[in-house]
């Protein structure tokens, strides 16, 4: 399964910050990079936006539903409710 947030393990640079600004604790360091516990994320982006180092990214799957509709098969988009 693909989770909506991750990280970019080779551009962690084990700072913190994403570790202190999740309002949830979802977030740990282990083997000296940050991973988020899919089970505890809400997936608000905090992380994404504190990290300096651009190692949180969120999923983009915009090229495959494009992919998905032009070669006809039925697609179905979710839209996250803070967009």
């Amino acid at each position: 399964m693909f989770y909506p947030i991750y990280t970019e393990t080779t551009s962690c640079r084990d700072c913190y910050k994403c570790v202190r600004q999740c309002p949830v604790k979802a977030v740990r360091i282990k083997d000296g990079n940050a991973f988020i516990m899919k089970d505890r994320c809400i997936y608000c982006g905090k992380c994404v936006h504190v990290c300096p180092n651009s190692a949180k990214k969120i999923r983009d799957d915009v090229d495959r539903v494009r992919l998905a509709i032009k070669s006809g098969r039925k697609a179905i988009c979710s839209i996250a409710p803070s967009f």
